[in-house]
Protein backbone atom coordinates (compact mmCIF):
# COMPACT_ATOMS: atom_id res chain seq x y z
CA UNK A 1 0.00 0.00 0.00
CA UNK A 2 1.31 3.45 -0.92
CA UNK A 3 1.80 5.89 1.92
CA UNK A 4 -0.05 9.20 1.93
CA UNK A 5 2.28 12.18 1.64
CA UNK A 6 2.37 15.02 4.17
CA UNK A 7 3.37 18.68 4.08
CA UNK A 8 3.70 20.50 7.38
CA UNK A 9 3.18 24.20 8.09
CA UNK A 10 4.43 25.74 11.35
CA UNK A 11 6.15 22.41 12.01
CA UNK A 12 7.73 23.17 15.37
CA UNK A 13 9.81 20.10 16.23
CA UNK A 14 7.68 17.78 14.10
CA UNK A 15 5.18 16.32 16.55
CA UNK A 16 2.36 16.12 14.02
CA UNK A 17 4.56 14.52 11.37
CA UNK A 18 5.98 12.05 13.86
CA UNK A 19 2.54 10.97 14.98
CA UNK A 20 1.32 10.54 11.43
CA UNK A 21 4.43 8.59 10.39
CA UNK A 22 4.18 6.32 13.43
CA UNK A 23 0.91 4.97 12.03
CA UNK A 24 2.89 3.55 9.11
CA UNK A 25 0.63 5.21 6.56
CA UNK A 26 2.28 8.60 6.01
CA UNK A 27 5.52 10.03 4.65
CA UNK A 28 6.58 13.66 5.20
CA UNK A 29 7.66 15.48 2.03
CA UNK A 30 8.18 19.07 3.25
CA UNK A 31 8.11 21.21 6.39
CA UNK A 32 7.86 24.95 7.02
CA UNK A 33 9.39 26.33 10.22
CA UNK A 34 10.96 29.71 10.97
CA UNK A 35 12.51 28.96 14.38
CA UNK A 36 16.22 28.07 14.15
CA UNK A 37 16.25 25.59 17.04
CA UNK A 38 13.15 23.78 15.78
CA UNK A 39 14.62 23.67 12.27
CA UNK A 40 17.76 21.95 13.61
CA UNK A 41 15.58 19.33 15.35
CA UNK A 42 13.64 18.76 12.12
CA UNK A 43 16.88 18.39 10.14
CA UNK A 44 18.13 15.76 12.59
CA UNK A 45 14.98 13.62 12.42
CA UNK A 46 14.02 14.25 8.76
CA UNK A 47 17.35 14.83 6.95
CA UNK A 48 15.91 14.09 3.49
CA UNK A 49 12.81 16.29 3.82
CA UNK A 50 12.70 19.68 2.09
CA UNK A 51 12.36 22.55 4.54
CA UNK A 52 11.24 26.13 4.02
CA UNK A 53 12.02 28.92 6.48
CA UNK A 54 9.12 31.30 5.89
CA UNK A 55 5.54 30.29 5.16
CA UNK A 56 5.16 33.46 3.08
CA UNK A 57 7.65 32.10 0.55
CA UNK A 58 5.77 28.83 -0.03
CA UNK A 59 3.63 28.72 -3.16
CA UNK A 60 2.04 26.02 -5.25
CA UNK A 61 4.87 26.60 -7.71
CA UNK A 62 7.72 25.71 -5.35
CA UNK A 63 6.39 22.85 -3.22
CA UNK A 64 5.71 19.21 -3.95
CA UNK A 65 2.05 18.21 -4.09
CA UNK A 66 1.05 16.23 -0.99
CA UNK A 67 -2.05 14.33 0.08
CA UNK A 68 -2.30 16.01 3.49
CA UNK A 69 -1.24 19.43 4.78
CA UNK A 70 -1.03 19.71 8.56
CA UNK A 71 -0.13 22.61 10.78
CA UNK A 72 0.45 23.33 14.44
CA UNK A 73 -0.48 26.99 14.54
CA UNK A 74 1.20 29.04 17.26
CA UNK A 75 -0.56 29.98 20.46
CA UNK A 76 -0.08 33.73 20.38
CA UNK A 77 -0.39 34.13 24.14
CA UNK A 78 2.58 31.90 24.92
CA UNK A 79 4.66 32.13 21.75
CA UNK A 80 7.56 34.50 21.22
CA UNK A 81 5.10 36.69 19.33
CA UNK A 82 2.91 37.11 22.41
CA UNK A 83 3.59 38.70 25.76
CA UNK A 84 4.57 35.49 27.51
CA UNK A 85 3.64 32.25 29.15
CA UNK A 86 2.01 33.76 32.23
CA UNK A 87 -0.75 35.34 30.17
CA UNK A 88 -1.40 31.95 28.54
CA UNK A 89 -2.31 30.46 31.89
CA UNK A 90 -5.42 32.63 31.90
CA UNK A 91 -6.34 32.27 28.25
CA UNK A 92 -8.45 29.90 26.19
CA UNK A 93 -6.69 30.68 22.89
CA UNK A 94 -4.36 27.66 23.15
CA UNK A 95 -6.99 24.95 23.16
CA UNK A 96 -5.68 21.98 21.12
CA UNK A 97 -8.71 21.88 18.87
CA UNK A 98 -7.95 25.46 17.82
CA UNK A 99 -4.18 25.12 17.37
CA UNK A 100 -3.94 22.00 15.19
CA UNK A 101 -5.39 21.65 11.75
CA UNK A 102 -5.21 19.31 8.79
CA UNK A 103 -6.30 19.66 5.19
CA UNK A 104 -6.62 16.77 2.81
CA UNK A 105 -5.66 17.97 -0.66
Amino acid sequence: MDKLTVGSLFSGIGGLELGLEMTGGFETKWQVEIDDYATRVLAKHWPEVTRYKDVRSVTSGNITHVDLICGGFPCQDSSDAGSGILRAMHSNSCQPQRSIGCLIT
